[in-house]
């Protein structure tokens, strides 16, 4: 390694220690609902204008805001939209350790080093290169940082109300550098089944919510299970379903009335949540017309987020491929079955997005998050030179 290669993952080092350091823990995932992403607004906000960026904060949720910057070129046609989340999971299980960033060679462990503060850390490092000669590029660069991207997507929903325009965006996750262009998406909600209570020594006299519970999980893995197998996409493969959560009764000695599961179904372009929510409404009142006793509903629908699905022919695909090919690293399109901010900003402005970014999802929500400084490195160029490379 050289001593210039040396210098930049010091360089990289100490921009993503400062953000690992900062609390940024989505208030979702705290037990006593503290947390937030203000000071990370705080700090981007400051990297940001030390450049010379217009910059905004927009509070999306109390004391919950977005940060915005905007490097504007002359003869601009447009602008191109780097963004990130700043909120990370809990750190219940790992503890105050995971705000203490450490350095082992070339890799930097701490909440959100991966997830997603490797990325946010090319974008700034990116931006001090773009900055210096934006004669290079043909349309204004914009950095967003974002909120609440691991709960509700509200901080990138809050954006788009903003109504600024936004010609083609790059969405910072981890990808280990690959150029993705296609995702899951997820559609959540919780089945019920209503039975009747009873006395456990006289259970007969009952109708077991567990019991029919039981049943519809069954049918509905029969049933739906081979043909989500026999669907699939090119990049994402097929739609997939899991029970994350389960509750039922209240008591050893009586009989549960209702049972609930939460169901997460993720999506592959071309589907719908609305679509798949019917599919298993309808299995369900396929097996309670042959079993009287059993009564099956979805009792809410609790999230509902879209695929991603960027045509290859699209310039920011191409410009991403360009970049890549630049730089020794594999330009083909991917796939994850993972979600992003990405496809909000696809179906409700109608921006052609890629996701791109440093790190390993593997190691993301985890008690050994970490991320390898080379990649933050190698990323910080190809951000750079995506920007450079995308003529509208």
């Amino acid at each position: 390694m050289s001593v210039v290669d040396e210098t930049r993952i010091q360089e990289s080092a100490e921009l993503l220690s400062s953000l690992v350091g900062i609390p940024s823990m989505n208030p979702a995932f705290m037990a006593d609902g503290s947390g937030g992403e203000a000071g990370m607004a705080g700090f981007v906000e400051s990297q940001l204008r030390d450049l010379g960026m217009e910059t905004q904060q927009h509070e999306v949720l109390p004391g919950r805001p977005n940060v915005f910057g905007r490097l504007h070129v002359p003869n601009s046609k447009g602008m191109l939209l780097f963004e990130c989340h700043m909120d990370t999971v809990g750190i219940d299980t790992w503890g105050s350790e995971a705000l203490e960033p450490r350095v082992e060679g070339t890799t930097l462990h701490g909440r959100g080093s991966c997830d997603a503060k490797g990325c946010l850390t090319g974008m700034i490092l990116a931006l001090r290169e773009l900055i210096k000669q934006p004669e290079q590029l043909a349309v204004d660069i914009g950095l967003l940082g974002v909120v609440d991207e691991e709960y509700r997507f509200r901080g990138i929903e809050g954006f788009i109300k903003q109504g600024i325009q936004v010609t083609a965006a790059v969405i910072g996750e981890p990808t280990e550098l690959r150029l993705v262009t296609a995702t899951k998406g997820a559609v959540r909600f919780t089945l019920q089944t209503k039975g009747r209570p009873a006395h456990s020594s006289q259970p007969h006299k009952g109708n077991n919510a567990i019991y029919q519970m039981v049943e519809v999980i069954q049918h509905l893995r029969n049933t739906l299970d081979p043909r989500f197998a026999a669907r699939s996409h090119p990049l994402v493969g097929y739609p997939t379903w899991a029970i994350g959560i389960i509750h039922g009764g209240h008591a050893a000695n009586v009989i549960p009335e209702t049972c609930e599961i939460v169901v997460d179904r993720r999506i592959i372009p071309g589907e719908t949540s609305e679509g798949a929510v019917q599919e298993f409404e309808e299995a369900m009142q396929e097996l309670a017309a042959t079993k009287h006793d059993l009564h099956p509903s979805v009792a809410s629908r609790d999230l509902a987020d879209w695929p991603l699905d960027t045509a290859a022919d699209e310039e920011i695909v191409q410009a991403a491929m360009r970049a890549l090919q630049a730089h020794n690293l594999a330009p083909e399109p991917q796939g994850v079955t993972y979600g992003t901010d990405a496809s909000k900003l696809q179906v409700k402005q109608d921006v052609p997005c890629i996701v791109y970014g440093p790190g390993d999802i593997g190691y993301a929500h985890t008690d050994h998050e970490r991320v390898d400084l080379t990649e933050v490195v190698q990323s910080a160029d190809v951000y750079a030179q995506i920007a450079r490379e995308f003529r509208p």
